[in-house]
């Protein structure tokens, strides 16, 4: 090989440093776009226990509500509900002083009875 065909070939920017370049700069996207999603999925798994949880709990308010307005003293309904294991506890109504124990006072009360408040453990998407 002559200097001539030598310094043809390194002169040809786009073939020799051109290719590697691009390759270079496309593993570097995916590897933050691959990272970023690796991150994401805690989150998702998150908001996924979290939408279970209200779908559930709506479930059981919409039930209630049909019961409070068509059905009869006395009625049971059973409703089978699937809650996720990181559900720690609902509370329907008043919010417990101490976080877990009953409410004392079980008068029915405007302010208090249409609420509903849940507790999840995410220590385990940590």
């Amino acid at each position: 090989m002559t200097f001539s065909k030598v310094h043809l070939l390194f002169s040809d920017e786009d073939a020799v440093v051109g290719q590697p370049v691009a390759l270079l700069v496309i593993i570097i996207v995916a590897g933050v776009i691959i990272t970023l999603l690796c991150l994401s999925i805690p989150n998702l798994m998150k908001d996924a226990q979290i939408h279970k949880v209200e779908g559930e709990i709506d479930r059981i308010l919409i039930e209630a509500t049909n019961m409070f307005e068509y059905a009869d003293n006395g009625s049971i309904v059973t409703i089978p509900v699937q809650f996720p294991t990181s559900l720690r506890f609902i509370v329907f109504g008043y919010l417990p002083s101490n976080g877990t124990n009953e409410p004392a006072n079980l008068t029915l009360d405007e302010k208090t009875s249409n609420n509903y408040y849940y507790r999840i453990d995410f220590s385990m998407y940590k």
